[in-house]
């Protein structure tokens, strides 16, 4: 190697961007270190990622950077890696180099590129063929769930997943629900960005508000397919996403009676789905301090079947819609978390008469919307909601900064309605101090809640509450 390209060498590997971008490199040498030894990509995928340094080695540096940042995006949009590095090296070992020298007469004073070895490395999810359980106890229900998920068992950077849960009644002392779920991914090839879905969701519910005469259970299919497009935001530190696909629901309502024998009901739905989700929270161990959580949903509901006969069809559709944002700031290094919460969602017909199923109408009260009530069966007959939280957390006096254990108040107000000009005539809202413990193998809360104002639909639930729930990697 001369002297000149020796000199040229060693200032390219201390230059600035700004000082080498146009300098030629030649990628020699392209390996990867790290994958997953028990399930690696396949040959097929590595190549189809690495297409472009492998067909057109000769870049510049500019061109190099960017073209491997496309790489590091891709093996990171397949979801089977933590994080990805991409480095260049000079690929000393190369004779592409003295092939270069005898092919280009000297005379032409074209600068030679510099033969370069890129090394990717891969550093693969913790979640890979994972198992999870978890137990919840709360003071009126009890559920237990387990899921497992595996990770690129086809080579094709694929993911599995699969769920089943059941809920307890302590207060009936019965069983009185069951979900199964799960779902298959599978991005493409020449862009991990785009990943093609199955979803498929099953729910048994058995009514035990009903009298002893009377045995109601409601059954629920859900399958969807479509595709989910994901972005790299500001170097991994966020991921948004949007899915949009073709939604299939078949339900089904039993009642049976001691007298009367039993009555069934059918219900078939077709829809387009879309969701789009933007996530920027960042943890202090399990508990969100900073940030935001964006999600949309929307539901064009194409077709119905009726209730009673699957040959019945309904005209009347609708298009349904929900948002969500939370937002979280902390202040004086986490010792305190302002959190803000804000629901809604609508119900808009496409035609005069209205025609939905009660289990697509919604509710504002329940354990999982609003603090303070119990959910009621009068109150899920309604086409809109909304919800506003506010919630705070607080660092416990003479415990570590970093302590699981921390103080909470909140507020929170909502209604479920049928007119809008009804929105703010009457809402529930409560008030009310929590004390909980958030680690990722336990979460416990005892919460006291005082109910500020009800409507004459909801269940007040004042005093004390707690919930405990245990998860098992």
């Amino acid at each position: 190697m001369s002297e000149k390209n020796s000199s040229v060498i060693n200032k390219f590997e201390q230059a600035t961007l700004d000082e080498s971008s146009t300098k030629p490199l030649y990628f020699s040498k392209v390996t990867i270190e790290g994958d997953n030894g028990s399930s690696p990509l396949s040959n097929g995928f590595y190549k189809t990622i690495l297409e472009h340094p492998l067909t057109a080695p000769l870049q510049n540096v500019d061109s190099s950077l960017s073209m491997f940042q496309a790489i590091r995006n891709n093996f990171l949009y397949t979801g089977l890696y933590q994080d990805v590095s991409v480095s260049f090296e000079q690929d000393y070992d190369s004779a592409t180099l003295e092939y270069m020298r005898n092919g280009i007469p000297h005379e032409y004073g074209i600068e030679l590129p510099i033969p370069t070895h890129a090394k990717i490395s891969l550093k693969p999810s913790a979640l890979y063929n994972s198992n999870a359980a978890s137990t919840t106890i709360n003071d009126d229900s009890a559920s237990l769930a387990v899921c497992r998920t595996w990770l690129n068992q086809l080579g094709l950077a694929d993911s599995e997943m699969l769920y089943w849960g059941i809920n307890y009644n302590p207060i009936k002392s019965a069983w009185e629900g069951i979900t199964c779920k799960g779902f298959v991914s599978v991005p493409l090839m020449r862009n991990p960005s785009i990943k093609g879905l199955l979803d498929f969701e099953y729910n048994e519910l058995t009514d035990l508000s009903s009298d002893s005469q009377t045995t109601k259970k409601d059954y629920e299919n859900v399958t969807s397919m479509g595709f989910k497009k994901s972005w790299i935001l500001d170097n991994c530190k966020s991921i948004p996403f949007f899915y949009t696909g073709l939604s299939f629901t078949n339900r089904l309502s039993r009642n049976k009676n001691d007298k009367s024998g039993e009555a069934r009901e059918y219900y078939l739905k077709t829809g387009v789905i879309s969701q789009f989700q933007h996530d920027t929270r960042k943890f202090f161990g399990t508990l969100p301090i900073s940030g935001y959580l964006l999600k949309l949903n929307n539901e064009y509901v194409l077709s119905q079947s009726n209730l009673h006969s699957l040959d019945e069809s309904i005209e009347n559709n609708f298009n349904k819609f929900q948002f969500n944002l939370e937002h979280h700031v902390s202040y004086l290094k986490n010792i305190f978390t302002r959190s803000f919460d804000l629901q809604f969602g609508g119900i808009v017909p496409m035609a005069e008469i209205e025609s939905v199923h009660p289990a697509d109408r919604f509710c504002s009260t329940g354990t999982n919307l609003l603090r303070g009530f119990q959910p009621s069966s009068s109150d899920f007959a309604n086409n809109f909601y909304y919800k506003v939280g506010l919630n705070t957390s607080h660092k416990i006096y003479r415990t570590p900064l970093n302590s699981p254990l921390r103080l909470g108040l909140f507020l929170n107000i909502g209604n479920a309605f049928n007119d809008l000009q009804n929105a703010f005539d009457s809402y529930a809202a409560a008030a009310g101090a929590s004390l909980f413990y958030k680690t990722p193998q336990a979460d416990m809360d005892l919460t006291y809640a005082y109910p500020l104002t009800s409507r004459p639909q909801d269940i007040a639930k004042p005093g004390f509450s707690f919930g405990i729930k245990f998860s098992y990697f």
